[in-house]
């Protein structure tokens, strides 16, 4: 099934991604990203930040159902059918009410921290929804954060948000050795897929700041190959 992710920079690095998910996480990306996106996309609803408001206090209530077993919006209805709906579940699916309430507020970010904080809400989230278990989750959290952080500078530097451009560069260095780090140590075949398309992407945008951000690829593509042939030798038996 296609992935109904956005035509953006790190819409295209999810699609990769979602080649090296087994079934069950791809239709978990599937399902958590459009309930994303039908929270997020309030914050845009309307020119009028009143309007903005008022639909987002309803995803707010329909949050609480989906949670309670009474989701009403089909998004809610496809998500509870693929996700837990335990409280830790419950608080990642929060990230996206907040990440929606500081765009309708215009919420300007001023440094690396605000910058982390923001990536994770708006990607981190979803990638700690591909596991299930507490118990990855804690594992892959390290993972789903540095990752987050490249999709969210690919989606700034694409815009061409002058605004952050700073910031953004201040990060992207640390990024392509974060990611690689994590595809060389993940045992999350979409994370370490994820790693070596970061590295491949950011490499390209900024090359002349990281040296090593060839080696730092090659060694993540390898280790994103090697999980693909996992994840194939599994399906076969």
């Amino acid at each position: 099934m296609t992935l109904a992710l956005p035509q953006s920079a790190a819409g295209d690095s999810l699609r990769l991604m979602s080649v090296f998910c087994d079934a069950e996480q791809r239709e978990r990306l599937r399902v958590g990203w459009r309930l994303r996106t039908d929270i997020l996309a309030t914050a845009t609803a309307s020119e009028q930040p009143e309007i903005c408001r008022t639909k987002l206090a309803w995803w707010h209530e329909e949050i609480s159902r989906l949670f309670e077993g009474r989701a009403r919006h089909p998004s809610s209805v496809a998500f509870s059918q693929h996700h837990p709906t335990d409280s830790q579940t419950r608080l990642l699916v929060e990230q996206w009410l907040v990440a929606a309430h500081a765009q309708i507020a215009a919420h300007a970010i001023d440094d690396t921290t605000e910058f982390r904080i923001s990536a994770f809400r708006h990607y981190g989230a979803i990638l700690m929804l591909l596991d299930t278990s507490t118990e990855t989750r804690d594992r892959h959290v390290d993972g789903a954060r540095e990752c987050a952080v490249a999709l969210e500078l690919l989606d700034t530097i694409s815009a061409g948000a002058t605004a952050v451009e700073s910031t953004a560069f201040e990060l992207v260095n640390h990024s392509i050795e974060a990611v690689a780090d994590i595809g060389n140590t993940s045992n999350s075949p979409a994370h370490a897929a994820l790693s070596a398309i970061l590295c491949l992407r950011l490499q390209r945008i900024d090359s002349a700041r990281s040296p090593n951000a060839l080696r730092l690829l090659l060694s993540a593509w390898w280790h994103a190959s090697r999980s693909a042939k996992r994840i194939v030798k599994d399906t076969v038996r």
